[in-house]
């Protein structure tokens, strides 16, 4: 509070309901930055609920494995990603995650 009070002019006269307006008006935008901060990578900014982008997924090895679907045409990225980036990125992702999914011999050991 002291630090906010400290923004104030010195030769301002502020009453004390403008004051406290103030200072609730800075401890605002105070949390506003605090959610929009960038993420400790610095290459992109925190997402909310709102910004999120659910990927489709399907079932591949009879059910046992899943894959994330690539193509982003009938889907809304809300501006977070060129539909080449999600491409990408997505293609990545299930390249990283084939060698966790189940192989022949896991189906024999069922």
């Amino acid at each position: 509070v002291d630090s906010l009070e400290s923004d104030l002019k010195p030769d301002m006269f502020v009453s004390r309901r403008r004051r406290k307006k103030y200072i609730k008006k800075r401890r605002k935008e105070a949390r506003y930055l605090r959610k929009t901060e960038l993420h400790s990578s610095a290459k992109c900014g925190r997402v909310g609920d709102e910004d999120r982008i659910v990927v489709p997924e399907y079932m591949v090895n009879a059910g046992y494995d899943i894959k994330f679907e690539s193509d982003p045409s009938d889907m809304d990225l809300k501006g977070i990603m060129t539909p080449n980036q999600f491409f990408k990125t997505i293609t990545i992702l299930n390249e990283a995650l084939s060698h966790a999914r189940a192989k022949p011999v896991d189906f024999f050991l069922l």
